[in-house]
């Protein structure tokens, strides 16, 4: 029986209000097979970034557990590379002394120039192979973001979060991100969770989306497949499956009350 890439078991998280504990999710469980991209969605303030900070280490579960290949993990770690929606690059260090910050996690013992010959061919793979000396105040907001792919790919995670990750990007950039995602994860297969607000996003990128209902107490409310073929272009949104997916996304979180 294979092992899932990434397990989220009956995750619970509650913050305190005065004196009492106020749950945000509630039992949340999902399980994704090793290589398998599911995007989560619902209704802003549902507690989706949380479930996807206690995954990557950077927040404590109240109850529950996330296990990566079986391992249980319970703090921050190389075996999962997280993509946020500001791509935090160090604004003192070059592109390609960012991406280095993963490589040297990973490959402690290379020499110098070894190090920076892999933080280069990641640049490349993102399609920044000129652009390694630029800090990123002399980088655009898409190619900020790129650095940022890049580095989290650098780090060769099993699991790979992104929180929104093209969030903030205007919609042209935004759809050569998700292309490039696309084409990473074809090249470089992750277990990849990704939080979301856009539904057709989700269902260009993924295998199966799950919806998170409202909260408090929030939790995993149903999951879609998403049966477009992979390897998967844009093209796939042409499919006829296509609209009845995405009407099925949309009535679900239009159904959601307004988070509390």
């Amino acid at each position: 029986m294979s092992v899932a890439g990434l397990e989220i078991c009956e995750l619970s998280k509650s913050f305190a209000q005065g004196r009492r504990q106020v749950p945000v999710v509630r039992d949340f469980a999902l399980s994704l097979r090793e290589g398998e991209f599911v995007s989560l969605i619902g209704p802003s303030g549902c507690g989706k970034s949380t479930v996807l900070s206690i995954v990557a280490g950077l927040a404590e579960a109240s109850a529950g557990e996330v296990r990566v290949l079986g391992r249980r993990v319970t703090r921050g770690g190389p075996d999962r590379g997280v993509v946020f929606q500001a791509p935090c690059l160090l604004p003192w260090l070059t592109a390609r002394e960012n991406v280095m910050l993963a490589v040297e996690r990973v490959r402690p013992g290379a020499s110098r120039t070894i190090q920076e010959w892999h933080a280069e061919q990641y640049l490349a793979m993102v399609g920044l192979a000129s652009a390694g000396a630029r800090r990123p105040a002399e980088l655009s907001a898409g190619m900020r973001q790129r650095v940022a792919l890049a580095r989290a790919f650098a780090l060769g995670s099993r699991v790979l979060l992104l929180d929104e990750p093209f969030g903030m990007l205007d919609s042209i950039t935004r759809a050569e991100l998700q292309d490039l995602l696309l084409e990473l994860c074809g090249r470089e297969p992750r277990t990849t969770l990704m939080v979301t607000h856009d539904v057709d996003e989700a269902l260009l990128l993924s295998d199966r989306v799950a919806m998170m209902s409202a909260g408090p107490a929030a939790t995993i409310g149903g999951i879609v497949e998403v049966p477009l073929s992979r390897p998967r272009a844009r093209a796939a949104l042409e499919d006829p499956t296509y609209a009845a997916l995405r009407a099925q996304l949309l009535d679900f979180v239009e159904a959601q009350p307004i988070p509390a």
